[in-house]
């Protein structure tokens, strides 16, 4: 199997301040990793009204990138940094505000994540975009930006908005204390999804196994 470690090579992107998880009636697991990027999404926040494109940039990974609605790619700490740059210039007050989204825990330290960002510009215009992110929790437990698929607009079919999450499809090994996850994920024969299957071995203890299915609604 073509492994590669998703820890080394993922992380964290910009949080709704407000995240809600998919329902479940007993107590969430994900809690905890659910205010660790609710902290870090107020951080964005805060940084983005204090214009200050070096500290967004630090959200992300070293190669981390940004899909424009216009088809552009922003990549890399220093892209985006200058990518900031421009969007603060001549702004003396930039006032941007995340909207509550969904976050979806495609395995533990695994999340999909969609929300709004508002833009209200000096003359008092609002520009909202709508994103996909992807965040993948990190070895000292923290959360950076992989990437994150901007849309001006929502009205995307679902088959489309899967294609940011394409990146997906293929074979991952996850290793966290003492513990490997072997994840397969393909494109679904049946639909516009994207199935998973998974595969946990923890030393001492019988291997677990799962399946996940991701779609968009």
């Amino acid at each position: 199997m073509n492994s590669r470690n998703l820890a080394a090579m993922l992380a964290f992107a910009a949080m709704p301040v407000l995240l809600t998880a998919q329902d479940n009636d007993s107590a969430d697991p994900n809690e905890a990793a659910l205010a660790a990027l609710a902290s870090r999404a107020q951080d964005f926040v805060d940084r983005y009204n204090q214009g200050d494109s070096a500290a967004l940039a630090s959200h992300f990974v070293p190669r981390g990138e940004i899909v424009l609605a216009d088809g552009g790619v922003v990549s890399g700490r220093e892209e985006i940094k200058d990518f900031y740059d421009e969007v603060f210039a001549g702004e003396d007050d930039p006032k941007g505000a995340l909207e509550a989204g969904s976050v979806r825990f495609v395995t533990p330290g695994i999340a999909i994540e969609d929300g709004t960002f508002h833009v209200t510009k000096p003359d008092g215009e609002v520009v909202s975009h709508y994103y996909t992110a992807i965040q993948v929790q990190q070895d000292d437990g923290g959360w950076l930006t992989a990437s994150i698929r901007d849309e001006l607009e929502d009205l995307a079919p679902a088959s489309e908005k899967l294609i940011a999450l394409e990146w997906l499809v293929g074979d991952w090994l996850i290793e966290r204390d003492g513990s490997r996850t072997f994840l397969t994920f393909s494109w679904s024969e049946d639909g516009p999804f994207i199935d998973g299957r998974a595969l946990t071995e923890i030393a001492g203890e019988s291997s677990t196994s799962s399946t996940y299915r991701i779609g968009w609604n």
